[in-house]
């Protein structure tokens, strides 16, 4: 049985269009095979790595260095847009819904919407046709409420978003901003009776550095710039001005460990050479234990990892493990030398390329200090 992806549509316009034509000729090509490698909903990976192998991997003119250059063209013209989230980037077609009028089916997508940009759902589930945002349907289903939906696809976040959405309840998406987190709420539960009161919760201004639930009332209390001085540790070593984290809530408990004594001597000192708290430390635990049930050392875990972040792809992001997992082989097969993917920067000028192609490990390392220097 063929897949949806095999019925992907070109408007018949397409080689006369405008926009399409002030690109270059491999950029068009690009374009064609992203449409139909895309998504119900005209997503996919903005990774180049990703996109070489998986939407032209038999493609010889449009090599790995090549394809950061082509979609910075589409997006010029607002074809594509290229976004982040959690340390991800991701394309958006933009004129998905013009191409794609004549499709009857529309599944969830597993990323996450841009900002400003609505899902149009229409899918089968427990044996009823589900419609969202879709033209000449109404929300929902004809026997199951919508609140009852957003329950049922609260492990599916783009469909959950949909949901809220008809329903009116319009959570913030973001670029740049932190996004409704498919794993879960860590907030710190409200305490049982005796326990005393719950400290309220304080919403940090932008570009405040970020500041632990049990300080923030002591904090204000002291004399200085919001108490900040406080705070200081001077054993602590400051943290260099970069992008944006973006990360989960963390929670007031202490992190629940591994069992393993050796995974969690790796993510302690992970933590503490990011110098805050690890969000989620049970969901990177199952990835560490991989990694060292696959033969890597404690020492080329934390070595690839403070690689990446010193990397122009990773500095300033927090880089999970199951991502670490998936570098881990290049990393240490190249004796150490950082996987040449991290090079690029992702949503820096909306498909920014690198000067120079960079081909070999030293021509990585040079690509490096000239970000650091610039």
């Amino acid at each position: 049985m063929s897949s949806r992806k095999d019925r992907r549509m070109l408007r018949s316009n397409l080689s006369r269009a405008k926009d399409l034509g002030r690109c270059s000729a491999l950029a068009q090509y690009l374009y064609c095979l992203l449409v139909v490698n895309a998504d119900d909903q005209g997503r996919l990976s903005g990774d180049p790595d990703t996109i070489k192998m998986d939407v032209c991997p038999r493609v010889k003119e449009v090599g790995f260095d090549d394809i950061p250059g082509h979609l910075q063209e589409l997006e010029e013209q607002r074809l594509i847009t290229v976004y982040t989230l959690a340390s991800e980037p991701i394309l958006q077609l933009l004129q998905w819904w013009d191409e794609q009028a004549p499709m009857q089916w529309a599944y969830p997508s597993g990323y996450m919407p841009a900002d400003g940009w609505d899902d149009r759902l229409r899918f089968r589930h427990a044996n009823k046709v589900i419609t969202l945002n879709w033209p000449g349907a109404a929300d929902g289903t004809t026997s199951v409420p919508l609140s009852e939906l957003a329950d049922r696809f609260a492990q599916q976040p783009s469909a959950a978003l949909a949901i809220r959405k008809a329903l009116g309840n319009r959570s913030p998406k973001a670029s740049g901003k932190p996004l409704p987190n498919p794993l879960g709420n860590a907030l710190p539960k409200p305490p049982k009776q005796g326990e005393g009161e719950r400290e309220p919760q304080v919403k940090s201004p932008p570009g405040a550095p970020y500041v632990a639930p049990g300080l923030r009332a002591e904090a204000a209390q002291q004399p200085g710039e919001a108490g900040m001085d406080k705070l200081q540790d001077p054993d602590r070593p400051a943290v260099a001005e970069g992008p944006a984290r973006v990360r989960g809530s963390v929670s007031s408990r202490r992190p629940k460990r591994g069992g393993n004594p050796q995974v969690d001597m790796v993510l302690e000192q992970i933590q503490k050479d990011w110098g805050l708290p690890i969000a989620f430390w049970a969901k990177e635990v199952p990835f560490v234990k991989k990694a060292l049930d696959q033969g890597y050392t404690a020492e080329q875990i934390l070595a690839c990892w403070r690689s990446a972040q010193e990397s122009p792809r990773w500095r300033g992001q927090w880089m999970s493990m199951a991502t670490l997992l998936g570098d881990l082989g290049e990393f240490v097969k190249n004796g150490g030398q950082p996987p040449r993917k991290w090079a690029w920067v992702p949503g820096q000028g909306r498909g920014a390329t690198r000067e120079e192609p960079v081909r070999d490990p030293e021509a990585v390392k040079q690509a490096w200090e000239e970000a650091k220097r610039g």
